[in-house]
């Protein structure tokens, strides 16, 4: 098995006879004993991501203890869940040193063909220069039935939440997610999937998602950690400006809108579909992304991404890869929508007939006031006293910066 490498800072932990500083000391989960962080500073930064994939590996692995060697902890994408289910799947050796997966019933009791994507593979392709992708110590691989387009298979929900929504509408019927280890260019054998790969992000819904599929207008989604939507190379702007400015900055990523006259849609909604201008349109996103600069001719305007009427679903999370929940998002949302646009916006007009520095002065005034994380901490617990009224459970949601 290749060696892992810290889920938060992605280095090899060091062996304690390789460094004399205390603090870069390896820890190890002490629940799962599955992934080991390079110092216990890591250890820490990555807990509230970890315990939530901990808590379901462990449930998983304490009553289903594994049954033979061949037999690799992997995830199953049932297409009548919601939500991912851990397996232990049983793998065959063969000459050459080659392992194949023994899917039985997992892709269905009739046992079909089978058919095999490379994860890691094509994200290789698609990035020939990232270098994230290079000499890569695991591969990740998605298992499904071989003629899912035609026989007939549900479409699979579980799969909006591990990739980019653009691509989820093509598959259909339970899929496996296994990891081997070697290199991305020959894998050879299959290992345990590693549960620090992923990190919880947050979809928001549009307008067309909501009214006519009835999605929340925020979901949680799982979001492996080497997705786009954590390339920082500073070829294309992802963080949302007011985040960056309250010190918790948070990416955003649009998935692209989907074909959705072809989704497993009834009639009416077939309907409701076509010629709705207002289908891809996601308010939520625009007033997101609200352009804080002082210096921008647009300061103030929503939609800094410039995604327009057609913004689709995006995804968000946060730049550290700590968990970020849709309450939290949505209170974002509120936020920029109920005081930080007003604001700016009457400042424009209160001060537009003024000089340079006076109207750049004023500017500054609103925003050093309003994205503050003070502030916004004031307006979150305000909501959340009004929305556990109808809602109990908001009672027990954190703010972000907590």
């Amino acid at each position: 098995m290749p060696p892992q490498l810290c889920p938060t800072c992605n280095r090899p932990p060091l062996s304690t006879t390789d460094t004399e500083d205390s603090t870069l000391t390896p820890t190890k989960c002490p629940l799962c004993n599955a992934i080991t962080y390079c110092s216990f500073d890591c250890y820490t930064f990555d807990s509230n991501t970890h315990t939530i994939l901990c808590n379901a590996y462990s449930t998983f692995t304490s009553k289903n203890p594994r049954p033979l060697t061949f037999h690799k902890l992997s995830l199953l994408l049932p297409s009548s869940a919601a939500n991912p289910e851990f397996i232990w799947l049983k793998t065959c050796l063969h000459a050459g040193n080659w392992e194949s997966a023994i899917l039985e019933d997992h892709l269905g009791p009739d046992h079909p063909e089978s058919r095999t994507f490379s994860i890691t593979r094509e994200l290789s392709a698609a990035h020939p220069d990232e270098k994230r992708y290079k000499n890569l110590n695991r591969t990740l691989f998605l298992e499904c039935r071989a003629d899912f387009e035609d026989d007939g298979s549900m479409r699979n929900w579980c799969v909006e939440k591990l990739i980019d929504e653009k691509l989820a509408k093509q598959w259909k019927g339970p899929m496996v997610i296994s990891s081997k280890s070697e290199s991305a260019s020959n894998p050879a054998l299959y290992e345990d999937f590693y549960i620090g790969d992923i990190a919880l992000g947050v979809r928001i819904h549009c307008l067309g998602e909501k009214n006519v599929s009835k999605k929340p207008a925020f979901s949680a989604i799982a979001i492996e950690k080497d997705h786009d939507i954590f390339i920082m190379d500073g070829r294309v702007e992802r963080i949302i400006p007011v985040t960056q400015s309250m010190g918790i900055p948070i990416l955003i990523y649009n998935t692209g809108n989907v074909n959705y006259a072809d989704q497993d849609l009834t009639e009416f909604q077939k309907r409701a579909v076509e010629g709705d201008i207002h289908f891809t349109k996601n308010p939520a996103v625009m007033f997101l992304t609200l352009d804080t600069d002082v210096k921008s001719q647009n300061w103030g305007a929503p939609d800094k991404m410039q995604w327009g009427d057609d913004t689709g679903n995006v995804i968000v999370a946060r730049v550290d890869r700590k968990p970020l929940s849709p309450r939290q998002v949505e209170a974002l949302v509120c936020y920029c929508r109920d005081v930080l646009h007003p604001a700016m916006k009457k400042t424009s007009k209160d001060f537009g007939g003024q000089n340079a520095s006076k109207r750049m002065k004023a500017k500054e005034e609103v925003v050093t006031k309003l994205t503050r994380q003070a502030r916004f901490k004031i307006y979150f617990n305000y909501l959340k006293s009004m929305k556990q009224i109808a809602d109990s459970s908001w009672a027990k949601e954190k703010s972000p910066f907590t």
